[in-house]
């Protein structure tokens, strides 16, 4: 009985509106993509890693270049941006995972 009530407990808790294990698994994303450890993803670190990881989807989001990444990249980071600073912190980011997952 003690032991169901510490899982349930476990699996209700809540930090900044995820669990803990979401909250987790967010963190090592964003760390993957702070490429220079700052705590912060530049729009430099995200088109990046979007490059490396996924010419397709690079591809799909330009028309095939005739829209520059680097443009879209930025409205994607400034959409993000709430304290306006050209970055994307570590709530910022949970925050648009979170929205995205709703």
């Amino acid at each position: 009985m003690i032991t169901e009530i510490i899982s349930l407990c476990i699996a209700s808790y809540i930090v900044n509106g995820c669990n803990v294990y979401e909250n987790y698994k967010i963190k090592k994303v964003f760390n993957y993509l702070d490429i220079d450890g700052d705590g912060q993803i530049s729009y430099q670190e995200f088109g990046k890693w979007l490059e490396e990881d996924d010419p397709e989807l690079v591809k799909k989001m330009t028309g095939n270049g005739q829209i520059k990444i680097e443009d879209i990249i930025r409205v994607i980071v400034a959409d993000g941006d709430d304290d306006d600073n050209g970055q994307i912190n570590f709530e910022e980011f949970k925050k648009i995972i979170l929205s995205v997952n709703t």
